[in-house]
């Protein structure tokens, strides 16, 4: 009876050994398909990142292609009004063609000063309307309205009235332009 005892012993000795390495086969398959899962998932994280830097490459070149057109952009259609800057210019151009500056005014403003006061909403920029006087010759103001295309911001005479002035033979240009900026 020993040897059929030793014999059941060892079958039981068997079978939970197979059953123990049937579980732990079961579970080590459950892990390495848990593990494979997350590899996976890293791998699609590492190629998007790898897709989102080639992206940020072309744009940051882009970027650069597109720089210098919106330096000159920034000068030709500012953020701000520059109201001083931009009278100090028209009294330049005509001082250059040979013509006095006696006035020159602004929009009156509606409420409190701002960034935005004195300025209209015009085709998706703000005009900065802006009305002076010019006394001189139609060569000189011929001149100057060429230096005014000439100027790095953008702007358009919206008006011109022209009148004799009575005390001297020259003339006297009434004129209403609109300098823009950005909305």
């Amino acid at each position: 009876m020993k040897s059929k005892r030793f014999f059941f012993v060892l079958v039981g000795i068997c079978v939970v050994l197979a059953g123990g390495l049937g579980a732990g086969y079961y579970f080590e398959i459950g892990h390495i398909k848990t593990e494979s899962i997350k590899l996976s998932r890293q791998q699609a994280d590492a190629t998007l990142a790898g897709e989102q830097l080639d992206q940020l490459g072309d744009l940051k070149q882009q970027f650069a292609e597109i720089q210098p057109v919106l330096t000159k952009l920034n000068i030709a259609l500012p953020n701000q009004k520059n109201q001083s800057t931009v009278i100090l210019q028209i009294q330049q151009l005509a001082a250059n063609a040979g013509m006095t500056l006696p006035s020159a005014s602004f929009q009156a403003s509606s409420g409190l000063p701002s960034a935005t006061s004195q300025t209209v909403v015009s085709n998706g920029v703000l005009a900065l309307p802006i009305s002076f006087q010019l006394s001189g010759s139609y060569a000189q103001l011929q001149t100057f309205l060429q230096q005014l295309e000439q100027l790095s911001r953008y702007n358009d005479v919206t008006a011109l009235a022209i009148t004799k002035s009575q005390t001297s033979s020259a003339l006297a240009f009434s004129i209403s332009l609109n300098m823009y900026m950005k909305l």
